[in-house]
């Protein structure tokens, strides 16, 4: 999920899921995303279905999360190198970490690309 703006940051939130989970799991973890997947382009159609289901699972009012939706896009879930890095940088300014790992250390798009 990406805002036109986080900060200077394109980048809200991501799904993270462990090695050990992916090599141990993997045609759950193949399962799970393909479902993120389908809820991201469900969610992406900001239909009264979804605002309804939104509302409910962030329990948000309704007008607020229509305003934010306006923001938020659901078509690219990849976490992208240029924003890792930014949001890296940005981290390390802000104190939080001192030495973030590399992005192909860190981040594998596999599972996403491979979604239907």
């Amino acid at each position: 999920m990406t805002l036109k703006t986080c900060g200077g940051i394109p980048v809200c939130c991501a799904l993270v899921l462990r090695n050990d989970f992916i090599q141990n799991n993997r045609s759950i973890a193949e399962k799970f995303v393909q479902e993120y997947v389908n809820a991201a382009h469900k969610a992406d159609l900001k239909d009264r279905a979804t605002l309804d289901i939104l509302t409910k699972y962030l329990r948000t009012d309704s007008r607020v999360l229509e305003l934010s939706l306006k923001w938020i896009s659901y078509k690219n879930l990849k976490l992208e190198e240029k924003d890792y890095n930014d949001l890296s940088k940005y981290l390390v300014e802000m104190g939080l970490i001192e030495n973030p790992p590399p992005y192909s250390d860190f981040v594998d798009n596999t599972l996403i690309d491979n979604a239907k």
